[in-house]
């Protein structure tokens, strides 16, 4: 059983809040970078994306008012909703991949990774980018979800998140190695590792 309460959220930090909500933002993502998605599973996954990114802001902004938590939680229902209906696609596959490398919390690596998967991915998926692109109002998928991370402060590179360049060198040698990630991807190992670097220094998200 799931409840969805806004009014049980009203006292989590805002990075709490910002990085749980870009989650929720990334599996609407993978949804739509799924080739085998359904129709229905698309649709509200766009709209998960919409109602979280016109929610989140006001979520943080006014952290004890209910009307940006409403639509931040509605939105992140449907974006979960459409996920466990999708087949693992290679968006979701590549993520995964990446979170283990890591070896941070899943919350925390997608809210930074996001940008520079879509971002090396996109050229593959030019309907998903317009789709995300199309739900975030703006013309730019990743520059939209970027700004969308900056305004609500959710961290920008993983070495915010604590990782050190000892652990960027073995996710490094860790993706390399993950041929079974970077075939799913239909990427090469070193431009999956280049996404992981640019993560790491908080660059902008470069296509392969």
């Amino acid at each position: 059983m799931v409840i969805y309460d806004p009014a049980l959220t009203v006292g989590l930090p805002d990075h709490v809040t910002a990085r749980s909500a870009m989650r929720a933002l990334a599996h609407g993502v993978d949804v739509l970078c799924t080739p085998d998605a359904s129709p229905v599973a698309a649709m509200m996954a766009e709209e998960g994306i919409r109602q979280i990114a016109d929610g989140m802001p006001d979520a943080i902004l006014h952290p004890h008012g209910l009307v940006g938590r409403s639509r931040t939680q509605y939105g992140g229902y449907l974006t979960a909703a459409s996920l466990a209906v999708t087949a693992p696609g290679p968006h979701r596959m590549l993520g995964e991949a990446v979170e283990r490398a890591c070896g941070l919390r899943h919350a925390d690596v997608r809210a930074v990774v996001l940008p520079h998967l879509l971002a090396a991915t996109g050229v593959m998926r030019p309907l998903a980018l317009a789709r995300v692109a199309e739900a975030l109002g703006c013309n730019d998928a990743v520059q939209g979800i970027t700004d969308l991370a900056h305004e609500v402060g959710a961290p920008q590179s993983l070495r915010e998140l604590g990782m050190g360049l000892d652990g960027l060198d073995a996710a490094l040698e860790a993706l390399r190695r993950d041929e079974t990630a970077a075939r799913d991807a239909e990427l090469e190992p070193d431009v999956l590792a280049a996404v992981v670097e640019n993560a790491y220094h908080g660059r902008t998200p470069l296509g392969p």
